[in-house]
């Protein structure tokens, strides 16, 4: 379940509304470059946001936000790509489930989804994508 918090203030001047403004542009900016680049085929080497977190830093990147700021923005959006994954790999255990009826061949097609190595080979992969695709059409709602 994802939950969006909205803060109301009363009596908030226009200046500290753009800056507020701006910094909410920046920041998605860190969140579609995450997605980008980790929320595909290609970042599933990556297991957890501080890999990502300690390479940009090391590059010295730099996002005209606080440190805290881009770093909670790449851990939220991290945190939603995996929460993804783990839906698509539940819709295609519940596939696996209806469409082969031997145990044991079915147990060979889940192994690979709990560990996350389902990229090789080519039926999971394109049950995982087709998911995948349903899961960000569901969110585009």
């Amino acid at each position: 379940m994802k939950a969006t918090r909205i803060i109301t203030s009363k009596n908030l001047h226009r200046g500290k509304y753009e800056q507020l403004e701006k910094q909410a542009k920046r920041l998605g900016k860190v969140r579609s470059e995450v997605w980008h680049c980790y929320g595909s085929i290609n970042g599933m080497s990556y297991r957890c946001d501080r890999t990502i977190r300690d390479q940009w830093l090391f590059c010295k990147r730099q996002f005209n936000v606080s440190s805290n700021a881009w770093k909670e923005t790449l851990r939220d959006s991290f945190g939603d790509i995996k929460a993804n994954r783990e839906s698509a790999k539940e819709k295609v255990r519940k596939i696996l489930y209806k469409s082969i009826h031997d145990e044991e061949k079915r147990l060979d097609f889940y192994k690979p989804l709990k560990s996350d190595n389902w990229m090789g080979d080519n039926y999971l992969r394109r049950l995982m994508r087709k998911s995948l695709f349903n899961i960000f059409l569901e969110v585009k709602k």
